[in-house]
């Protein structure tokens, strides 16, 4: 398990703070927000494609892919385990490992 923190905010979104703050120009994220997925979210999610991982947690967060790119190793770790958690039993979005 990741050592990045996580936690629940007052909407049930969960809360990613990431180790390796994103500096994109002025814009500066230190931390993701991932509701919970919709059923139209997962259209298109191909088990094992972590392409289609990293574009689902753009989507669930409301962040530009160029955010998403920019994480550091731990943080992509951590939001693959987050994304994972949210799936249901047998299905997959990306690995962590």
């Amino acid at each position: 398990m990741s050592s990045a923190a996580r936690e629940l905010d007052e909407d049930g979104r969960v809360v990613l703070a990431l180790v390796e703050p994103i500096s994109l120009g002025k814009l500066v994220v230190d931390e993701l927000r991932l509701r919970r997925p919709k059923a139209k979210d997962f259209r298109g999610l191909p088990e094992g494609n972590m392409d289609k991982m990293l574009a689902f947690a753009a989507r669930l967060s409301g962040q530009t892919s160029k955010v998403i790119d920019e994480l550091g190793l731990e943080d992509m770790m951590t939001l693959s385990e987050i994304v994972a958690d949210f799936m249901p039993a047998g299905l997959t979005a990306g690995s962590a490992t």
